[in-house]
């Protein structure tokens, strides 16, 4: 995921903490989340309060061969199948939203 490999979302968030590449920003309620220092590739973690906890998603950004940016989501849900869907679901319409912003050059 994003370069790293793990056996479960703490060993990922045990990896991405001790990154210095990575460095946490802008946390919420919700979510832990890092962003590495070209700003490129953002890690967020749910908390203990979630019901898709323990959940890990890291979204990467690259540029395709035309130049246009191509953002690519991985996501590993280890709670029930029911909040998984839900995280899973909220996540496709962040990175709707995210397209389509990149795609108006905002």
């Amino acid at each position: 995921m994003c370069g790293l490999h793990g056996a479960d979302s703490h060993d990922f968030l045990r990896q991405v903490k001790a990154s210095t590449a990575l460095h946490r920003t802008q946390d919420s309620a919700r979510f832990e989340l890092f962003v590495s220092d070209d700003g490129l590739t953002l890690w967020v973690f749910t908390r203990p309060t979630e019901d898709a906890y323990p959940a890990v998603t890291c979204r990467r950004l690259n540029r395709d061969g035309q130049g246009h940016w191509i953002a690519k989501r991985s996501l590993r849900c280890e709670a029930g199948r029911i909040a998984c869907d839900s995280l899973v679901v909220e996540f496709q319409r962040l990175d709707e939203q995210f397209q389509r912003s990149l795609a108006d050059g905002k």
